[in-house]
C-alpha cells in the first residue's frame, strides 16, 4: 500500500485571507514533513484555476517526487433527473480531464440518489462517465453515499451493473466506523478500490488497516486528518508509523 496525503488535511493552511501555504507547496510539505510520496486532491481547491495553473501544479509535484494520484469530486452529483444528470455528466467529464492533466490515476465522485431511484437509469448515466474515464486511462471511483449506494451490497451491485475495468470504489474509514461492522464493510468494498480514504478521527484505525490488508489491497491510502488536535505535523507521524508497522507485520 502507498500512504498518500489528502489535501483536506491541510485545508486550514490553504484558505482564508492570509494562508500559510499555497497548494504548490503541498507536495514538498507532504514529502519533507511527513515522508509521504503521493497526494489526493479535492476539486474544491482548484476552483477558478486555468489549465496553465493545473500544469504548474503537476510540474511542482513531479519536481518534488510527490505526485497527484487521486482527484476527488466531493459534492454528490444528481444522476437521476434528466436536466441535472446532463449537467453532472458534463461536470465530471471536465473533472476527468483535469485529473488526467494532473497525472492522476483515479478520479472519485459521489452520486446523489434516493434508495428508491431507478438503478438501471443511474448505471446508464455512470457508464457515460466511465467511457470518458476510459478514454483518458483513468479509474472512476464511487464514494459511499446515503441512498442508492449506501451499503456495500448496493455500491458493489452498482459497480457490477456499470461494468468494465475502470469503475470501482473509494471507501472511507470514518464511514465504515459508523456502521455496525466496520471491518466487514471495508472487506466488502476494498477489493473494488484503487484508493481508500484513511480517515484519522477519534477512533483506532488499526482494525481498518488490518481489514484492507486482509483482502490484499495494494493501492493508495489517502490519509485525511479529521482530528481537531494536535496539528497535522504532530498528529500524523505516529499514525503513519502505526500503519507502516501493521503493513510490515506478518499476516
Amino acid at each position: 500500500m502507498l500512504i498518500t496525503l489528502s489535501i483536506n488535511s491541510i485545508a486550514d493552511r490553504l484558505k482564508g485571507r492570509h494562508p500559510s501555504m499555497t497548494l504548490f507547496e503541498a507536495p514538498s510539505f507532504a514529502l519533507n514533513e511527513l515522508g509521504i510520496r503521493g497526494l489526493c486532491l479535492q476539486t474544491a481547491f482548484l476552483s477558478g484555476w486555468d489549465a496553465r495553473a493545473v500544469d504548474k501544479l503537476r510540474d511542482e509535484a513531479d519536481r518534488s517526487g510527490c505526485p497527484w494520484l487521486t482527484l476527488v469530486e466531493e459534492t454528490p452529483h444528481d444522476l437521476v433527473s434528466d436536466k441535472k444528470s446532463t449537467e453532472s455528466i458534463d461536470r465530471m467529464e471536465k473533472v476527468l480531464r483535469v485529473g488526467h492533466r494532473l497525472g492522476c490515476s483515479a478520479v472519485a465522485m459521489a452520486v446523489k440518489a434516493k434508495a428508491t431511484a431507478d438503478e438501471e437509469e443511474v448505471a446508464e448515466r455512470l457508464k457515460r462517465i466511465v467511457t470518458a474515464a476510459e478514454r483518458l486511462e483513468l479509474n472512476l471511483l464511487l464514494i459511499p453515499q446515503d441512498g442508492l449506494m449506501q451499503t456495500p451490497e448496493q455500491l458493489t451491485g452498482m459497480i457490477r451493473m456499470v461494468g468494465g475495468f475502470r469503475i470501482g470504489s473509494m471507501p472511507d474509514f470514518e464511514v465504515a466506523h459508523a456502521t455496525s461492522d466496520s471491518e466487514g464493510y471495508l472487506r466488502s468494498l476494498t477489493p473494488y478500490a484503487s484508493a481508500v480514504y484513511a480517515a484519522v478521527g477519534d477512533f483506532d484505525i488499526a482494525p481498518s488497516i488490518d481489514a484492507v490488508k486482509s483482502v490484499g489491497y495494494e493501492g493508495a491510502l489517502a490519509l485525511e486528518y479529521r482530528r481537531e488536535s494536535p496539528p497535522i505535523e504532530e498528529g500524523l507521524p505516529p499514525v503513519i508509523e502505526q500503519i507502516n508497522a501493521i503493513l510490515e507485520a506478518e499476516t
